[in-house]
């Protein structure tokens, strides 16, 4: 999970793309923390891929994950 993907998402859910930002540096702030061990940025990334695979990728998915 990177911040453009995210604000990608966020813009497809009709997000504003300043609120986006702020909520998504502090999202990925915080997955990308020491005690992140499983549940981590690559591993989001990976669940995302996985429903894009799958044809499977709305942006409500998406923010679930």
């Amino acid at each position: 999970m990177t911040l453009p993907r995210f604000m990608d998402t966020c813009a497809r859910a009709g997000i504003p793309e300043k609120e986006a930002a702020a909520i998504g540096v502090d999202l990925l702030g915080r997955y990308a923390g020491p005690e992140r061990h499983y549940h981590n940025l690559s591993h989001i990334g990976k669940m995302l891929d996985g429903l894009e695979t799958a044809g499977a990728g709305t942006p409500e998915r998406e923010l679930a994950i």
